[in-house]
């Protein structure tokens, strides 16, 4: 894992300084949602913490509850690693230093094309002599599919007492162009003590991404996950399957556990 992370920060430290947008420009005409997203690649750490703003005006991270590695390869595979933990205690993966190193943590690689995923895991529980292969059926695939690719934002048009919604525009989020929706609600109208919330949601079409959601009081705390740490030159070495394992196939009988990493891998 170690290796795998130093080939994911130092490929990442080379993208960052080209020109990501260029390599995106026509990356928005034709995007189906419907399909494999594919010469697209990137890797990322998906993140959540809380802010806090402070007494002088600025934000303050005031917690950080996980970081996952995500990644998408030229041909649509789809690679993450997350937290196995049985408690609710946040935990992260070797070398990111934000939190406590999780005891467990589990591999997913999905391939849309061959209808195949497959999982595994590492640290301190025996899962270091087996990794599983599943064998999809077309539902399978297609609910996969919508785990992992973003549809375009597009702002409520129906209007409830104290919600406003706003189209943000365009803004680039580590050099990928992004737009974003606000949802403002406002509570307790009409009392001593009201109370406004947002909820923002910046969506990259051309990489059916989530890059950011902010959740929260603008004056309090808020819940900020993105993604940082973007390249779009994923170490190759995140979709090769192990070599050291033994290969169990299972055909069509899913585990309901896989899919709940999965509908993880999307920024909510």
């Amino acid at each position: 894992m170690k290796l795998v992370f130093s080939l994911l920060f130092c490929v990442s430290a080379m993208f960052l300084a080209t020109p990501l947008r260029a390599q995106l420009a026509d990356a928005n005409k034709n995007t189906s949602f419907s399909s494999v997203i594919t010469g697209r690649p990137f890797s990322a750490i998906e993140f959540s913490r809380t802010i806090h703003m402070g007494r002088d005006g600025k934000p303050v991270i005031a917690a950080e509850h996980r970081n996952v590695m995500v990644a998408r390869d030229e041909d649509g595979r789809i690679f993450m690693t997350a937290s196995d933990s049985d408690t609710d205690e946040p935990c992260d993966l070797p070398d990111m230093g934000a939190l406590p190193v999780c005891d467990h943590w589990l591999v997913i690689i999905f391939d849309p094309n061959a209808a195949l995923l497959w999982h595994w895991g590492t640290g301190k529980v025996d899962g270091n002599t087996q990794y599983v292969e599943w064998v999809l059926n077309s539902d399978q695939v297609a609910e996969d599919k919508r785990l992992t690719v973003a549809p375009p934002v597009q702002p409520n048009q129906e209007s409830e007492p104290g919600v406003s919604v706003e189209d943000l525009g365009e803004q680039s989020i580590e050099g990928i162009p992004a737009r974003g929706i606000r949802t403002t609600t406002l509570h307790n109208e009409g009392t001593s003590k009201p109370r406004v919330t947002i909820h923002e949601v910046w969506t990259s079409v051309s990489m059916g991404l989530v890059l950011k959601v902010v959740d929260g009081d603008p004056r309090g705390d808020e819940t900020v996950s993105g993604l940082d740490h973007i390249s779009l030159a994923p170490a190759p070495a995140l979709f090769k399957l192990p070599t050291e394992r033994i290969l169990l196939r299972h055909k069509y009988a899913f585990f309901d556990g896989d899919r709940d990493f999965l509908a993880s891998w999307l920024v909510h």
